[in-house]
């Protein structure tokens, strides 16, 4: 009996358990064998960036004249907490840009889950079988020491079709999972066929 592989990745990556969001877009009987999200260093950057540019004028405001003027004022109060709230509202888009962009292999296709925004959200998937090679990139220092980089899935034809995710942690890990589950899958569609062609000949 045929039997596709399965892979533990929680030590070193972030997977999780099927949840609501990803059971619409599987197909009837389809299995998950990874789901990963970006690696935490970029969500990281990205907040750390916002944090800064959301205190550092405040502070900068706050030593000059008219800031000190300002401290303690009901005027002073509304316009720190409306800048407050919008970069409350920046890293809450951040942070559901990360937590939903996450992409899947299971054991029929690829799918990479992307929110645009946080109303918008792109689905793209390919065919295991379609699958023609696999590339990772790492570019950087950081990335090296982190482990993260892109991985690049390119089907065959002359379509030139591809996908691509970036800041995937541990991303020659996860081409090898891909990889393992095309061969698994070519082998048995290619054990069928040989079950098929060695049909026996009537001799009657």
């Amino acid at each position: 009996m045929f039997t596709y592989p399965h892979h533990d990745l929680s030590s070193t990556i972030n997977v999780t358990v099927m949840s609501h969001f990803t059971n619409h877009i599987l197909d009837e009987n389809e299995r998950i064998l990874l789901k990963v999200r970006k690696h935490w260093f970029l969500i990281l950057r990205d907040l750390s960036g916002i944090i800064f540019m959301v205190f550092v004028p405040l502070v900068f405001i706050a030593g000059t004249p008219i800031g000190l003027n300002m401290v303690g004022t009901a005027e002073g109060i509304f316009l720190a907490s409306l800048w407050l709230m919008a970069g409350s509202i920046a890293m809450a888009t951040v942070w559901t840009n990360y937590y939903l962009d996450v992409w899947i292999v299971t054991d029929k296709r690829i799918i990479n889950v992307e929110q645009i925004t946080l109303f918008s959200r792109e689905t793209t998937t390919m065919r295991v079988e379609r699958i023609q090679d696999a590339t990772v990139e790492i570019h950087g220092f950081i990335p090296t020491m982190l482990g993260y980089g892109n991985l690049r899935i390119q089907s065959a034809g002359d379509s030139g079709e591809h996908m691509m995710f970036q800041g995937l942690p541990n991303p020659e890990y996860v081409r090898g999972v891909v990889l393992e589950q095309v061969d698994a899958v070519t082998e048995h569609k290619n054990s069928l066929t040989f079950t098929h062609n060695e049909r026996p000949i009537s001799t009657e």
